[in-house]
């Protein structure tokens, strides 16, 4: 029973001295998770002529939407789950002279918060993305 104690209590120990360094990694993680998406919505708008709708989301990365443009192609073998085990968010941020869209994660806590990780596209400066990402 003691030696019990004494596993568990070292384990919270390692836990905590190790979470930190989790968080970091994972976070890491999204952004190459992020870059990949990037790199897929774009190979995308090169091939259709246009990102994704709203609707058809990152799902046409990976399905045949029903609407889909007639030069779809996969791009993606799989839908990618941030860190923390949930679908990447995506929204098109199309302006009357740019087409654009913006990807994230809701991070560790899981909700909309200031520490959510946003990729843009076009690049926004760090204002205007925080301001589109409160909406």
């Amino acid at each position: 029973m003691v030696l019990l104690l004494l596993v568990g209590g070292l384990a919270i120990c390692a836990y905590q001295l190790l979470e930190p360094e989790l968080q970091i990694s994972r976070k890491c993680r999204a952004h190459t998770d992020e870059m990949a998406l990037r790199q897929a919505l774009l190979s995308y708008a090169q091939r259709t002529g246009e990102f994704p709708s709203q609707a058809q989301s990152l799902d046409a990365l990976v399905r045949k939407p029903i609407d889909a443009p007639t030069r779809w192609l996969q791009q993606l073998a799989e839908p990618i789950e941030d860190p923390w085990g949930h679908v990447y968010q995506y929204e098109r941020t199309d302006s009357a002279t740019t087409a654009g869209f913006r990807v994230y994660s809701f991070g560790p806590n899981k909700s909309d918060s200031s520490d959510d990780i946003v990729l843009s596209y076009p690049e926004l400066s760090a204002q205007n993305t925080a301001a589109s990402h409160a909406k």
